[in-house]
């Protein structure tokens, strides 16, 4: 149940959507918060350095796991990292 995560909507400019729970997310959120989703890790990751303004803060808070498209925790930070550097 990822009802709770509507308590912060407040917070929130835009979801990046992806995996196999982004329908979920949608649907839970979308009403509330701009949402978008997308099919790969990179296309999105792309999108929010094209959205993304200078010293914004970009937050990558999966709130499950994402063992569909990563081995680990780990593995799904540094490609994030080398995908934001690139």
């Amino acid at each position: 149940d990822f009802s709770p995560l509507r308590d912060y909507v407040s917070y929130i400019q835009k979801c990046y959507l992806i995996g196999e729970a982004q329908d979920k997310f949608f649907k839970l959120l979308s009403d509330c918060v701009e949402c978008e989703k997308f099919a790969d890790f990179s296309s999105m990751v792309e999108i929010i350095k094209k959205e993304t303004k200078q010293k914004e803060i970009i937050l990558f808070s999966p709130a499950c796991a994402s063992m569909d498209m990563f081995k680990n925790y780990k593995e799904r930070g540094d490609k994030f990292i080398e995908l934001i550097k690139g």
